[in-house]
């Protein structure tokens, strides 16, 4: 059943590709790449079903109960806003542009990495810029981090005045079927 048909209060459909999230919340089993699985979902109040979704956190990275770092869904991967904050110390340090648009890349792939997936698999960006003067600067590095076949990606001004945050970079990311049907990171939820 897909997008409400039959209309009960849960509904499944088969797939022929992995998700990568248990198969049960709470249960151990993972689909298997090479047999079709059952996702299970609940019908919304639109009629369509909604698919189980997979809690990314990085315990180097500050969180907070208003957000996850990323939630997965399918293959996909999408990352909330990240800053430049240093994994030792949680804190952003007063750096310039270039240093904390390295920075904030970084944390990115930190997250990346927990939910199996990497910069070479990123499809979108969206860069949030304190100073629209800065985009020279945040050009340069993100550059460095994106040297070929780049994502599609968004620029616009920051809307909120963080103490020392002049970049906040969000991401969504393909999770290869191979790794989508691997076993979670143990700091996911």
């Amino acid at each position: 059943m897909f997008y409400g048909e039959g209309r009960s209060d849960s509904a499944h459909y088969d797939m022929e590709e992995p998700c990568g999230v248990p198969a049960i919340p709470g249960s151990s089993e993972r689909f298997s790449p090479t047999r079709p699985f059952t996702v299970h979902g609940r019908i919304g109040p639109s009629g369509r079903v909604s698919m189980n979704r997979a809690v990314i956190r990085a315990p180097e990275i500050p969180s907070s109960p208003a957000f996850s770092h990323a939630i997965r869904v399918g293959n996909l991967l999408f990352l909330s806003g990240m800053a430049a904050f240093d994994p030792g110390t949680k804190k952003v340090d007063a750096l310039g542009i270039e240093a904390q648009t390295d920075r904030a890349i970084r944390n990115c792939e930190i997250v990346l990495r927990l939910a199996n997936t990497r910069l070479a698999n990123v499809v979108q960006v969206t860069v949030l810029l304190r100073e629209p003067s800065d985009f020279d600067g945040m050009n340069r590095v993100y550059l460095q981090h994106f040297p070929e076949n780049p994502p599609a990606r968004a620029v616009a001004k920051l809307g909120v005045d963080l103490p020392n945050v002049l970049i906040s970079i969000m991401m969504t990311a393909e999770i290869p079927t191979s790794e989508a049907s691997a076993p979670a990171s143990p700091r996911s939820d």
